[in-house]
């Protein structure tokens, strides 16, 4: 009964381990894209009020997360400000 469990376990765990690496590009860049947009919103940033838009940078060749942010941009703002 015991290897029965143990067998039982490793199964289930390799079963959801396939569903979760088997995430499409575009999904994980829009977890991204979620994850900084969320992350401005704990900080106090400096010249905040200063500023005319507020602005996320990439740095790399990440396309696929430029294009969430882009279409991130054109409907949410950081505070009262755009973002570019």
């Amino acid at each position: 009964m015991r290897i029965f469990k143990k067998i039982f376990i490793m199964f289930c765990i390799l079963c959801t381990s396939s569903i979760f690496s088997q995430s499409s590009p575009s999904t994980i860049a829009r977890v991204k894209t979620i994850f900084i947009y969320n992350f401005t919103k704990y900080f106090k940033w400096k010249n905040f009020d200063s500023e005319l838009e507020f602005k996320i940078g990439v740095l790399g060749s990440d396309s696929l997360l430029k294009s969430e942010l882009l279409k991130l941009s054109t409907n949410k703002t950081v505070g009262q400000k755009s973002i570019k």
